[in-house]
């Protein structure tokens, strides 16, 4: 392996600065490198965080924004049916929905109004 001098003195001096670096972090006390890891815990959970608030606010808005949507095309599609059918509550539908509440009235209310007579109230 051939290398000009040029070469070999850039290399031995990032070396040198390396042994350097990693010798300052192994001479400082345990309190320091606590607090390092610490930092970078806590530098990932805001990053955790952060990202986890970005998606969740994407999916809300577009979650509401199908639910608009939806609510839009159901008004429209009701203001074209309504021109067409009869109301829900029209003569029809009010006789027949009359007549059953009535029996549903007498069939639940039967056993109460025969023990009440049965007492003499």
């Amino acid at each position: 392996m051939n290398l000009d001098i040029g070469k070999r003195s850039k290399i031995s001096s990032f070396l040198v600065k390396l042994r350097k670096c990693r010798n300052l972090y192994q001479n400082q006390n345990s309190d320091a490198k606590f607090f390092t890891m610490i930092s970078i815990l806590a530098q990932e959970r805001l990053l955790g965080a952060a990202l986890g608030t970005a998606l969740t606010g994407i999916v809300v808005f577009e979650q509401r924004k199908q639910i608009y949507e939806s609510i839009s095309d159901h008004q429209s599609q009701l203001a074209s049916e309504s021109q067409m059918k009869e109301p829900i509550f029209g003569k029809k539908s009010r006789s027949e929905f009359a007549l059953l509440w009535n029996k549903a009235v007498d069939q639940i209310f039967v056993p109460v109004i025969e023990s009440i007579s049965s007492r003499r109230w």
